[in-house]
């Protein structure tokens, strides 16, 4: 299989050829890929932003939440959120649906053993064709977060492929840095998203990240966020390896941090 390497400075990305297109194939570009605190695409302007959702960091039991959906993820005004007492190296499912025309966003969670579900309703509809993964995982003074820490975003499914589409041509990142910075992947697809299914996993190698009594929160964190470009034009990657069919997804961001041990 014929593979392709792009290799930004900070952010390292693999991306296997196309699979076999099929009837009801989408096209899904790669944007742009960087810090998050770049100048966003056109098409992803706070403007354009239909809703996000944010998976963190947090406590062990209640008094927190670990996940959440909004129009601004994990920061207030929030529609609903979720309690997760991560495991290290704990698959959590996330499935996620859209209704384009009054523009209601439902998420369900599943951590292997209880489903969550929260849903927002923006008031108005919008076209769903757009989309960012954001990853970050940064140091905190009080030691909270160390050497090894990790949380990353996949992709499964999109509007319903299911088990005949062919996942095994993934896209991957992977940022170690030392500076406290978050890195996005920017998407455009040709064809509204209704729906979404995929998983984010967090890993540690010494310390959990989320004691009982203290937490990083959103210093280990991922989030996608949904758009609607409005009258812009997707802009596509010219590099073909980053132009996947439907069939061919498996988006998979992780940012992960090396820190200096004492």
């Amino acid at each position: 299989m014929r593979k392709w390497q792009i290799i930004p400075t900070l952010l390292g990305m693999t991306v296997a050829g196309l699979a076999a297109q099929s009837a009801n194939a989408l096209t899904l570009s790669l944007v742009h890929s960087g810090v998050a605190s770049d100048p966003h695409p056109e098409g992803f302007g706070a403007e354009l932003k239909l809703f996000e959702s944010e998976w963190r960091a947090g406590v062990q039991g209640p008094g927190d939440y670990e996940a959440a959906l909004g129009p601004e993820g994990a920061n207030y005004p929030l529609a609903g959120t979720f309690d997760i007492d991560w495991g290290n190296n704990q698959e959590v499912v996330w499935d996620l649906s859209y209704q384009d025309i009054d523009g209601i966003a439902t998420l369900t969670l599943f951590d292997g053993t209880n489903a969550q579900t929260v849903t927002y309703d923006r008031g108005e509809g919008g076209l769903f064709k757009n989309f960012a993964f954001v990853a970050k995982v940064r140091d905190r003074q009080d030691g909270l977060v160390a050497s090894g820490t990790s949380i990353s975003i996949q992709v499964t499914d999109i509007n319903g492929c299911g088990s005949s589409c062919d996942f095994s041509n993934t896209l991957t990142s992977a940022v170690f840095d030392t500076e406290d910075v978050s890195h996005a992947q920017f998407f455009s697809s040709d064809t509204s998203i209704t729906s979404m299914v995929g998983k984010v996993v967090m890993r540690w190698t010494s310390q959990d990240p989320q004691p009982v009594g203290g937490g990083a929160r959103s210093s280990v964190a991922v989030q996608l966020k949904a758009y609607d470009p409005g009258n812009v034009d997707p802009v596509s990657v010219p590099e073909p390896s980053v132009i996947l069919g439907l069939l061919a997804i498996g988006a998979y961001s992780t940012l992960s941090r090396r820190l200096k041990s004492n």
